[in-house]
């Protein structure tokens, strides 16, 4: 019976973990994500991740090997600035977007909104603690330093603060922004 119990308790938590990332806010993006050529499309922050709506609502251009990149952030468009080769087409897997889906979604939930691990759309831990809290674990969450490096986290972190509270949130499929609205 104890035996039976705890395979139905890994199988409970599989399937939570299966739902949580197949919950991502993932909105539809263009063949060609980062370079969009049309205006009117939605254009994908190379950096973070971050579908935006369109690339009129970016908050800033840069142009690199004659294509023109979209950027959620001014903090995400200085990044690329620094190095674009890391973050231009091609560098699959290494948007902070990404990076989050593979692993933090399924404790953080598909919209950083919580889950098994806190709400990270209303952190108030700056990029240093994010930094040592993601490297070295906490509590419950595990320590990723196996695995990342801090220049690793980089777009993951941008990612974080494109997607914090105090911004609207363009990867919200249905529109939505991750401002509050204040109670009536």
């Amino acid at each position: 019976m104890k035996i039976r119990t705890a395979a139905c308790s890994i199988a409970a938590l599989s399937v939570v973990a299966i739902v949580a990332s197949a919950c991502l806010p993932l909105a539809a993006a263009p063949d060609n994500p980062s370079t969009a050529s049309n205006a009117a499309g939605p254009v994908t922050c190379p950096v973070t991740g971050v579908v935006i709506p369109s690339a009129d609502k970016a908050a800033g251009t840069s142009t690199y090997k004659d294509k023109t990149y979209y950027f959620a952030t001014s903090e995400a468009k200085t990044l690329f600035d620094k190095e674009p080769a890391r973050y231009a087409a091609g560098a699959k897997g290494k948007n902070g977007r990404q990076m989050y889906s593979r692993n933090c979604a399924a404790c953080h939930g598909g919209s950083a909104k919580g889950g098994l691990g806190p709400n990270l759309q209303k952190t108030k831990l700056d990029d240093a603690a994010l930094n040592d809290v993601i490297l070295h674990g906490r509590k419950v969450m595990p320590a990723f330093a196996k695995h990342f490096s801090e220049d690793d986290l980089v777009p993951l972190i941008a990612y974080l603060h494109a997607i914090h509270e105090k911004q609207p949130s363009p990867t919200a499929a249905d529109g939505a922004t991750a401002t509050p609205t204040p109670p009536k």
